[in-house]
């Protein structure tokens, strides 16, 4: 299956929470970078994590938010194993294991850029390549990222601990920082954005407070039950939110349509096939409600006429839709 770059529509509801307590025109910014942000607002299915972080980026820009990754992770911050969201997490024992699974647990979430713990003489370096190569650079991501990475390490270290050295790699030049990272030995123009860690906090256990179970949270839900991070599930996800197109699937993922046509050939299907065949299964499941009218149904699935739906389910199957119900015995 096709892999691209792409991240549950959940990971951008803290950015945009934040923006719209600020006023921005929140739907205007994530339009311009074609960001589907019904499906952020429903908090359900995937979508292309290059627009995602383009709308982080314009939207920094646009409100003159210097620091709007990390101020989004203090708003919204990692204080105990349950906001990582894996189970996995809750069995570690030390920070290096902390790191470990958290590496693991992450691809869950996000297909987009590499996560490894390199080791060196006095500890081990947290590292974060870059996704798209030069091609996107975002320090508000990347601040982002550092901010909740030191927040996962202070579940083990307690709440004042910092980095001696950090790799930069979104910038050749200083940018805009944290006043408390001043501290810290920054090196701009890195390959990829590494943290060090000493060699004496990675046995540390995690802190009593970081096992609590945050009050009022959701259980963690079963890794089998997560959405597959795949084309198919971009693709679901704009029929569930009414933004069927090949252009929209190439913005969001940071690909020409072309080229996105091109590799979805290499895989010996194409964009048109998938959005047939996903209609097709989210009719059949659909059509089990007879609650909802068959003319709804097609209006779901982005069909602009019902005729239009009976004409491409009968193609499929063989049959209309209202005949699969029959035989559904509904």
């Amino acid at each position: 299956m096709l892999q691209l770059h792409l991240i549950k529509a959940t990971q951008a509801i803290p950015f945009v929470r934040v923006l719209e307590e600020a006023g921005a025109p929140v739907r205007k910014i994530s339009e311009r970078v074609g960001m589907p942000i019904d499906a952020v607002y429903a908090g359900k299915g995937v979508i292309g994590e290059y627009c995602v972080w383009r709308f982080i980026d314009l939207a920094a820009k646009h409100e003159r938010l210097d620091l709007f990754g990390y101020d989004v992770a203090n708003q919204y911050p990692v204080n105990s194993v349950e906001g990582l969201g894996g189970i996995r997490t809750r069995t570690a024992t030390t920070l290096k294991e902390l790191l470990e699974y958290f590496i693991e647990d992450v691809q869950v979430e996000s297909t987009g850029c590499p996560y490894s713990l390199v080791p060196n003489p006095s500890g081990i370096w947290f590292v974060r390549e870059l996704m798209f190569g030069d091609k996107r650079k975002n320090w508000q991501t990347e601040q982002y990222m550092i901010a909740i990475i030191i927040q996962i390490i202070r579940l083990c270290t307690g709440p004042r601990w910092l980095p001696s050295e950090i790799k930069i790699s979104s910038s050749n030049k200083a940018l805009p920082i944290p006043e408390e990272w001043k501290s810290i030995k920054l090196v701009w123009g890195s390959e990829a954005t590494e943290i060090m860690i000493p060699e004496r906090v990675l046995p540390l256990p995690l802190t009593k407070q970081s096992t609590q179970k945050i009050s009022g949270s959701d259980e963690t839900p079963d890794p089998a039950t997560r959405t597959p991070l795949e084309i198919t599930e971009l693709v679901r996800t704009q029929i569930l939110t009414n933004t069927i197109g090949l252009e929209n699937a190439a913005q969001q993922t940071g690909l020409s349509p072309k080229t996105l046509k091109r590799k979805l050939l290499q895989d010996n299907t194409s964009y048109s096939e998938i959005v047939d065949q996903l209609r097709f299964e989210l009719a059949q499941s659909k059509l089990k409600n007879v609650g909802i009218p068959i003319h709804a149904i097609a209006r779901e699935l982005g069909y602009e006429h019902q005729a239009n739906f009976t004409r491409a389910f009968k193609r499929m199957c063989g049959i209309t839709p209202q005949e699969y119900r029959n035989r559904l015995g509904l």
